[in-house]
């Protein structure tokens, strides 16, 4: 049975980003992920997680480079430093918060290097920090985003991040797997979760058009979540939309799929 875990970057924003643990938990979820928690303290977040019997299931990187406002750090060859040093931030929170899995995003390319450049930037930073974050029992995941809503990402099909963990080589390598940014790219969702399942570590989820809740435009939710059960998936599914209207109103959409868990 898949469980489902609410992405509280996205849900819940009618309310400050502390105040979430607490909606999410009233709604009935029994775990959560949040992208960027290193605003704030990890012993504080800890705290607000055990008074809400939560889980935290994911967080990422911190890969923002301030030069240039954008989420490429692992791309760029010059940088790798400053990659380490946000690679032991992550750590520091990862295991805090006894997260999953941490997602490390590549970003968007830089015009300014070619592609090779960057990709071995990309294959030495993820050997750099898959075992690291192996040491505390924390998968390393890396996924693929559309071009639409985000142009030039660099990793933006679900062959192009298989063949980065290929070349990677370590086990606790995996991919993190967006229905709404694949359906975007490439279709075939079916096979492509069939052919990978013991490579994906992690699900998202958003209808397309428009990433908001599911059941709201062209993806068979009923037909992918059979799939995912079927397979015996044993991680998580993130919510991870924009509601059409409230979180709340939006969140009716579970009662149609009832093989979903919260």
């Amino acid at each position: 049975m898949p469980k489902l875990n609410a992405n509280i970057q996205f849900l819940f924003n009618e309310h400050d980003v502390l105040s979430r643990f607490k909606e999410a938990s009233n709604f009935g979820f029994s775990a959560i992920e949040l992208q960027s928690p290193y605003k704030f303290d990890s012993s504080h977040i800890k705290n607000i997680l055990d008074d809400f019997n939560l889980k935290m299931v994911l967080i990422n990187v911190p890969v923002i480079d301030e030069d240039t406002g954008k989420m490429n750090l692992a791309i760029i060859p010059d940088k790798t430093d400053l990659f380490k040093h946000r690679i032991e931030k992550a750590l520091e929170y990862a295991e805090k918060l006894d997260v999953n899995v941490v997602n490390c995003t590549p970003g968007p390319s830089n015009e300014n290097l070619n592609f090779s450049e960057m990709y071995e930037t990309l294959i030495s930073n993820l050997k750099f920090a898959s075992p690291l974050f192996e040491s505390i029992g924390v998968k390393l995941l890396i996924e693929p985003i559309n071009t639409i809503d985000q142009p030039g990402f660099f990793i933006n099909k679900s062959d192009q991040a298989l063949k980065l963990i290929d070349d990677v080589d370590h086990k606790n390598l995996g991919l993190q797997y967006d229905l709404y940014h694949m359906q975007i790219m490439e279709g075939n969702l079916t096979r492509t979760i069939e052919n990978n399942i013991e490579k994906i570590w992690h699900f998202q989820i958003a209808d397309n058009p428009g990433r908001n809740e599911p059941g709201s435009g062209e993806i068979n939710f009923d037909h992918m979540f059979s799939i995912i059960d079927k397979l015996d998936y044993k991680g998580f599914i993130g919510a991870e939309y924009h509601p059409k209207t409230t979180t709340l109103e939006g969140l009716s959409w579970i009662k149609k799929y009832p093989s979903i868990k919260i």
